[in-house]
């Protein structure tokens, strides 16, 4: 196999971490982001020492495994992987992997040791209490986007108003956070060329209490291009202000 080679083949397992082992007709190749039983289409990137790695191009056929999407984002964010698989072969594939790591680490154990399995969350969808989310945009020059990378991107952000593996106070409080800003025009800090204002949204709620922090995290340059520091601060009350007036299960504390 060479580099920029175009292959297609089947995801035979996923070895830790979320590296999926693809059987082609050139041989076996390592490709990150893919789910036992799928059918891609890949573009190798690395050949080294008798290991290939290859870049996603497209699943060509789904696994029988996936039982659907479960949100409208999952394939183009980068924020999950798993989550079109039914929660036992979540579990099962990522016991194999805690299990083969085990196996290796202590295979010249000398005193014996009991492997007892794995147990399963109570709850497998809107289980994170923290995230964080960047300020982008999914096009080049394109509106403002509040959310999690495109999968495979350095750069694209994708607004996830409907991610589920948060709670509906986040998807509320991002969503409004996102049109604040766009609204005023407040700009995102570009990477880059260095420019701009908002970085993350930093998120975090309380299981027990209900209890949300929300965190702006910014650049010390100005929100417009230009401005005082009255304004930075003028503009973060104003925002302050509009989340206290949010409807949601939980309660802003901080």
């Amino acid at each position: 196999m060479k580099k920029g080679q175009v292959l297609e083949g089947l995801v035979e397992r996923v070895d830790f971490p979320n590296k999926g082992i693809v059987t082609t007709s050139e041989g076996t190749v390592i490709v990150k982001n893919s789910l036992p039983g799928q059918k891609i289409k890949l573009s190798v990137n690395k050949v080294r020492k008798g290991k290939v790695e290859a870049r996603l191009l497209e699943v060509t056929e789904k696994s029988p495994l996936e039982v659907g999407l479960p949100c409208s984002h999952f394939g183009v964010c980068g924020g999950c992987t798993y989550l079109s698989l039914p929660y036992e072969e979540q579990l099962r594939i990522k016991e194999a992997q805690v299990k083969k790591l085990l196996d290796q680490a202590l295979q010249e154990q000398e005193e014996p040791w009991v492997y007892e399995g794995i147990k399963g969350s109570p709850v497998s969808y809107e289980y994170r209490n923290k995230m964080e989310f960047s300020f982008g945009d999914e096009v080049k020059d394109g509106p403002l986007c509040l959310g999690m990378h495109k999968r495979g991107s350095f750069y694209d952000v994708v607004t996830v108003d409907d991610c589920r593996i948060v709670d509906g106070d986040y998807r509320t409080v991002l969503l409004a956070v996102k049109d604040f800003f766009a609204e005023r025009g407040v700009r995102y800090f570009h990477r880059l060329r260095h420019e701009g204002f908002l970085r993350h949204l930093l998120m975090r709620k309380a299981a027990k209490t209900g209890e949300i922090l929300v965190a702006l995290v910014t650049t010390s340059q100005p929100p417009f291009g230009e401005g005082s520091a009255e304004e930075i601060s003028m503009l973060v009350t104003e925002w302050k202000e509009m989340l206290l007036t949010l409807e949601q299960h939980g309660k802003i504390s901080g």
